[in-house]
């Protein structure tokens, strides 16, 4: 599988990684299937030492760009976020996997109003059954009220807008 690099990819995916050998491959494989092909996927390995990301090397993709840093998740997870060039950013776990259309649908989302600077799904851990947060659906606002409710935003399903975030300098 060889794809031609972007050089403006719409989406960055940021993927930290630490010693994640268990569900990583089917993760990436994940995000590889999407339905959306206009993004780049920063693989951001925290020094692991389980030789987790070695299957990168043989997969020819070139939204593919792994990062290796040393294990600091919170400077790493920054890093990735610094160096991140898509208009939205994507996050994603080592032990998650998208669905086929997540992508797509959060851009649409966000390409639709642009007045929306987050955009957030329920979410299944692999190896789990319960899904969480699936019964909220559509725009919350005031967002900041609904927050003294608890977090109820998965992070690993988030796709914001990246000069949201670097406006509000939200790292």
């Amino acid at each position: 599988m060889k794809h031609k690099k972007d050089k403006n990819p719409i989406v960055s995916v940021l993927l930290p990684v630490y010693n994640a050998g268990k569900y990583l491959q089917e993760s990436v494989e994940s995000i590889l299937r999407q339905a959306y092909t206009v993004f780049e996927l920063l693989v951001l390995d925290d020094g692991s030492t389980d030789g987790c990301v070695d299957f990168l090397n043989h997969i020819i993709d070139e939204r593919i760009h792994l990062v290796k840093r040393n294990h600091n998740y919170i400077a790493t997870l920054n890093y990735g976020l610094s160096i991140a060039s898509g208009r939205y950013i994507a996050r994603m776990d080592a032990d998650d996997k998208m669905l086929p259309t997540r992508l797509e649908e959060q851009v649409a989302v966000l390409e639709a109003d642009k007045n929306i600077m987050i955009c957030a799904s329920y979410m299944q851990r692999m190896g789990g059954e319960d899904v969480y947060n699936s019964g909220l659906k559509g725009k919350i606002n005031p967002f900041a009220h609904i927050l003294l409710l608890g977090n109820f935003i998965a992070h690993p399903t988030v796709m914001l807008r990246t000069d949201y975030f670097q406006a509000h300098q939200l790292k």
